[in-house]
């Protein structure tokens, strides 16, 4: 059952942009970790990754837990609003990474 927002079906595929940063506490191995971990959400939810670029570390704009750096990761996402709500959702509960969903690319 899709849901109508704005007059579109919210189950319809669009491709999104999704920015995350990981804390500079996280290794290579953690950040692949939670790539695989967005990858499978995605392909359960009949989704698909177009692309994944790690941007590496970077300083951050201002300062998060202490931190004044991270790890920026930009995925483009095709699927649906739920798959993008559903991963918006596990990245907020995540120990790893602090996310922001920029919206539809």
């Amino acid at each position: 059952m899709a849901v109508e927002t704005e007059g579109r079906a919210m189950s319809e595929t669009r491709q999104y942009e999704l920015v995350y940063v990981v804390s500079p506490e996280t290794d290579e191995d953690g950040v692949a970790g939670l790539h695989a971990q967005i990858a499978e959400i995605v392909e359960k939810l009949g989704g698909r990754i177009d692309k994944t670029d790690n941007w590496g570390r970077r300083q951050l704009a201002y300062e998060i837990d202490r931190h004044r750096e991270g790890t920026y990761v930009l995925e483009l996402i095709s699927g649906s609003g739920e798959l993008v709500s559903e991963i918006d959702r596990r990245l907020r509960v995540s120990d790893v990474g602090r996310a922001r969903r920029l919206g539809p690319a």
